[in-house]
């Protein structure tokens, strides 16, 4: 066999000189093409058990059929990565050897597998199948014996012939990976450089001039290469990290090499919604229904509408982070925005795997939450996780957040290719010396896209002009249309309840309530001891305060401000009345509860947040204002309506009007005017007062006055008499 593996590599060898040759004509390379090529992506989930390789060649079968096939093979990446968290190594031989000549066979599309990470164990071999291998810089490749002690001449034989086939990698190296007994060497002769086993080296002799030797795998140690290795050896086409470099090796659009976790076959989705404030119920509520239907129905497809103005970056921030941590090559997330995503809810648009938005969507910008400057640089922390994750740019969605943060945009020289980056990102994924004039394929800045003032804030628009957004819709409708879903997924999570709670939380709605709450307790003052309107009163603030509180806009501070209220202005009026500090301060606190209460900050920060101030102080005034014009309408007119009329009487007019004059004139105490008596009770401020032998009803003005304190007269109209403190 190993006579076999000399002599092939012997032919291979002559005719490197040609291919060499050849290669030295001017060519334009692959990265100066305007056209871009047609690709698709395969994740092979390592190791390899079981049904995995039929799983997998049923998928390829199914992505190959859907493929244009014109003058050029489309390509088609097969990703070998390991469960996070797990090893690649543990591959069955058999399984690995069915998917190795499958792959080998395949010849409708150019076959290239992409190794991100660490590969070991027989997973190598249909590695070892592809026509080309992509590998990370820093990633390990080989030690394909790794959990085979018993290497037989059938696996042997396996590598060779693989190997043979593709010559992505010479025999003598895949030996070499497969047995760590083995030494390889690899040898500079006058016909190129071959790579030989230990038995090899006498018969290279033979023909060829053998110039220098080196040892490449040493005898009992595995046979493992290093991403750069690949490269340097020609094993590999080319270096790639992510899926980012990946593309723009293969020139293949990055969209393109997405996971498809439908297999080819159909869509199991789910539709959930987060809208208005985000809290830890909200946040809470979405993960624990993803979970539910990803158990019940093995859901693989997520879409999450955003309509928010944000309120918590922390809750935002985790929400993301646990979209971002989903399988990807099993469930596929897409969040649609329709109207807003303002400031933290960026984050959990851009940690899903496509963005849709519609053309008048507001992505980014200021937003209700009030965001400190370490919670921004935690936020880039999770970012870069996230886009990482991904393979994707982190700067656009962070400038929505950080109003200091400056994003350009960048193109490639000699590229058609654009990139929206800050300068710790483009340093941070193309080195210090991405804008170097000396270099072939460097960055060149070009306008800025922040304003250096405001968080960034892109349209829906603007969102897929810049690439931000995957695709720009009418509505869900042509959303569906484009995934192929076949039917509209209902809305899953939230009850009636919350639907209750949302439409009472409207601007709308919640002046309604404080117009007819207002209202009903002035009608109940009117007339006491019915009890209609204080019931109606008293269910229209507690629908008020409910809705905001279940809408996380409301805490337990508006409340207790609301009650505490109530309680001074009642002791204001019924208790300790005198200069107004617990009327003023208890109306004052009202206020405050009932403006607090739609809103989740205290004093604005940030433009949206005094729009939003701007908004409930309308709305609570607005009503105020209502209330008064609706006060002075029913006074007149609702002691005239049938049945109602029982609930306020009507003022005397007329006749009536000049009796009640007539008898409350009967009773004279101008005689009283300027006399100086003596309180006989506490006046607060009715109570009555002793002048002479009278002893007479009077009122002070508001004041406070003991009980035995002098008192003098300054007004008398009819039977009511108004006193002050004498002293």
């Amino acid at each position: 066999m190993n006579r076999n593996i000399s002599h092939s590599w012997k032919r291979f060898g002559s005719l490197a000189v040609i291919l060499l040759s050849l290669l030295c004509l001017p060519v334009h390379p692959i990265h100066g093409q305007d056209g871009e090529s047609v690709g698709r992506l395969v994740r092979i989930n390592l190791p390899i058990v079981d049904s995995d390789d039929t799983n997998a060649k049923r998928t390829i079968d199914r992505i190959v059929d859907s493929l244009p096939q014109g003058e050029s093979r489309p390509t088609l990446v097969l990703e070998f990565r390991a469960e996070r968290g797990q090893s690649s190594a543990g591959s069955e031989f058999e399984r690995c050897l069915s998917l190795a000549n499958y792959l080998s066979r395949l010849t409708t599309v150019r076959t290239v597998a992409f190794v991100p990470e660490t590969l070991v164990g027989h997973a190598v071999l249909p590695v070892l199948a592809c026509e080309e291998i992509v590998i990370a810089e820093n990633a390990k490749f080989g030690d394909a014996g790794h959990d085979d002690s018993n290497l037989g001449a059938t696996v042997r034989r396996a590598y060779v012939e693989i190997a043979e086939s593709r010559r992505t990698v010479p025999p003598a190296i895949a030996l070499g990976m497969l047995d760590s007994k083995l030494r390889v060497f690899k040898a500079d002769t006058n016909s190129g450089t071959l790579f030989v086993l230990e038995s090899e080296l006498d018969s290279i002799k033979v023909d060829r001039i053998v110039r220098s030797v080196e040892t490449q795998f040493e005898a009992e140690t595995p046979g493992l290469l290093r991403g750069a290795e690949m490269r340097d050896l020609g094993f590999a086409s080319y270096l790639a990290d992510d899926r980012n470099a990946l593309a723009a090796a293969l020139n293949i659009p990055v969209t393109n090499l997405e996971f498809d976790p439908s297999m080819g076959g159909e869509w199991r989705a789910i539709r959930l919604e987060l809208r208005n404030v985000v809290n830890d119920s909200s946040v809470n509520r979405i993960i624990s229904t993803i979970d539910q239907q990803i158990t019940a129905i093995d859901a693989n497809f997520i879409c999450l509408e955003i309509d928010s103005e944000g309120g918590s970056l922390s809750e935002s921030s985790r929400l993301a982070n646990y979209i971002a941590d989903l399988d990807r090559s099993k469930i596929r997330t897409v969040a649609f925005v329709s109207g807003r995503a303002l400031a933290d809810t960026a984050l959990v648009a851009f940690a899903c795997d496509h963005l849709v938005v519609t053309n008048d969507a507001k992505i980014g910008g200021s937003g209700t939450a009030t965001i400190t400057e370490e919670q921004i640089s935690d936020s880039k922390q999770v970012l870069e996780r996230i886009a990482d994750q991904k393979s994707d740019y982190w700067s656009l969605t962070a400038a929505m957040i950080d109003p200091h943060l400056q994003v350009y945009t960048y193109q490639q020289s000699g590229r058609n290719r654009k990139l929206h980056l800050c300068e710790d990102e483009l340093h941070q994924r193309f080195g210090d010396a991405a804008e170097q004039e000396d270099r072939v394929d460097r960055w060149i800045r070009g306008d800025e896209l922040t304003s250096g003032d405001s968080p960034l804030q892109l349209d829906g628009r603007q969102a897929g002009q810049l690439g931000y957004a995957r695709f720009v819709v009418e509505d869900f409708s042509e959303l569906r249309q484009l995934y192929q879903l076949d039917d509209i997924p209902e809305l899953t999570g939230p009850n009636w309840a919350f639907q209750v709670v949302e439409v009472i939380a409207r601007p709308e709605v919640a002046a309604l309530l404080l117009v007819i709450g207002i209202l009903s307790l002035y009608i109940e003052l009117s007339s006491p001891g019915i009890g209609i309107g204080g019931f109606v009163g008293t269910v229209c603030f507690a629908l008020y305060f409910w809705s905001n509180f279940m809408n996380g806009t409301a805490e337990w501070l508006e409340i207790v401000l609301f009650l505490l209220g109530i309680v001074f202005v009642c002791m204001e009026v019924f208790v300790l009345p005198g200069f107004g500090i617990f009327g003023l301060g208890g109306g004052a606190m009202i206020l405050a509860s009932l403006i607090l209460a739609t809103q989740t900050f205290i004093m604005p920060t940030n433009e949206y947040q005094t729009e939003q101030l701007l908004r409930s102080m309308m709305t609570v005034f607005g009503a105020i204002v209502a209330v008064m014009v609706l006060g002075v309408t029913l006074r007149k007119h609702l002691p005239n309506v049938p049945v109602l009329g029982r609930m306020m009487l009507a003022p005397p007019v007329g006749e009536d009007l000049e009796e009640l004059t007539r008898r409350e004139s009967i009773v004279d105490y101008e005689y009283l005017l300027g006399q100086i008596g003596t309180a006989k009770t506490r006046l607060s401020p009715a109570g009555k007062a002793i002048f002479g032998d009278d002893l007479v009803d009077v009122i002070s003005q508001g004041e406070m006055i003991g009980q035995n304190d002098s008192i003098v007269v300054i007004e008398v109209l009819g039977n009511r008499v108004v006193v002050e403190s004498a002293g």
